[in-house]
């Protein structure tokens, strides 16, 4: 059975990402931190567009989440928001779950590419 996962190593992973000449000290933090990176890519992205698109306009609190997604599921991006959902979903597992089976290389791996089709699955910038 692996060991619990030791929660400050993400202050570590955050070090060194501002320090790359440092050896990250802990992989799996670093595969959670991705997850959560690649969340935020897609959904900040999303919210951007929504509101750009005038559909719902973020303020800035949790609910934005999911009101972001259910926008964008009301406009026909049915995907884009199952991706942020599953997104979401992976960030919550990875930020506060001690989860010892859990492949997090994995997660991460998919998280990029599920980031970059809601990404990319999203309408153009374009007004109307």
């Amino acid at each position: 059975m692996a060991s619990p996962f030791d929660w400050p190593q993400f202050l570590d992973v955050a070090a060194f990402c501002l320090d790359p000449k440092t050896a990250c000290p802990s992989r799996e933090a670093l595969e959670r931190t991705v997850v959560g990176r690649a969340y935020y890519a897609a959904y900040c992205t999303a919210a951007a567009r929504v509101r750009d698109k005038g559909w719902f306009v973020p303020k800035g609190k949790p609910e934005d989440h999911g009101n972001v997604r259910m926008e964008l599921h009301g406009h026909g991006c049915i995907e884009v928001a199952k991706c942020l959902r599953t997104l979401s979903d992976w960030r919550h597992t990875c930020d506060y779950e001690k989860k010892d089976n859990t492949d997090f290389a994995g997660m991460a791996s998919r998280a990029i590419q599920v980031a970059r089709k809601a990404i990319n699955g999203l309408p153009s910038a374009a007004r109307w």
